[in-house]
């Protein structure tokens, strides 16, 4: 199964699945995120869905973006103390990486 199918599955999104067919590597976006958002919560109480899909467009550059090669968790963790991250909601997965550049999206620093 494609990380997309995965994705897919993991946001309650299974009606899409046989629409989606291309191969993108966004696991380590959604295994990283996870660990901060549990850290958040454990430290403020509040529950809330970073966006994957600023992860995937803005941690990862361009010419590193290979599949199946994962991703560091230092390297993101780093990204999210000096940039910081919004949330799902503001910035929502579309399972591809886009070609943004403009950060002025509300962003949650992690400390």
């Amino acid at each position: 199964m494609a990380d997309r199918e995965v994705d897919e599955m993991r946001r309650g999104n299974s009606e899409n699945l046989g629409l989606v067919k291309q191969m993108v590597s966004t696991c380590w976006a959604f295994a990283t995120l996870d660990a901060i958002e549990l850290r958040h919560k454990m430290k403020t109480g509040e529950e809330i869905r970073f966006s994957v899909q600023q992860m995937i467009d803005f941690v990862w550059p361009e010419e590193k973006f290979k599949i199946g090669q994962g991703f560091k968790l230092v390297e993101t963790l780093e990204y999210n103390k000096s940039e910081g991250i919004t949330t799902e909601k503001i910035y929502p997965y579309l399972g591809c990486r886009q070609n943004i550049t403009d950060r002025t999206m509300p962003q949650v620093f992690i400390s």
